[in-house]
């Protein structure tokens, strides 16, 4: 499946895919996984999948550097699912956010 999603994203681009996308696209699959198994949603998990790629995607400068993008990218996606968490549990009453139950 990760070698269709490398020759879908060649084909799409004139020029080979750069060393960074390819570190990228070897989590791209445990990204999903992961995301998948926190929201219990395939749609869901692909939007937060996208999410998190896409933030190491305009993160790329700094993570060129790093030798491993795996914690970097578990920790960014789990990040993710709290705040989104977080926010769709919290309702207005009485103009302050309070946790829904």
């Amino acid at each position: 499946m990760r070698n269709a999603r490398v020759r879908e994203a060649q084909k799409a681009r004139a020029k080979p895919l750069g060393e960074f996308e390819q570190r990228l696209l070897v989590y791209a699959e445990l990204v999903y996984a992961v995301a998948l198994r926190l929201t219990h949603n395939s749609d869901d998990a692909k939007s937060l999948a996208q999410q998190t790629l896409e933030r190491a995607w305009w993160a790329r400068t700094d993570l060129e550097r790093q030798p491993n993008l795996k914690p970097w990218l578990l920790e960014t996606l789990r990040n993710l699912f709290i705040r989104e968490n977080l926010a769709a549990s919290l309702t207005l009453d009485s103009g302050r956010a309070v946790p829904s139950r």
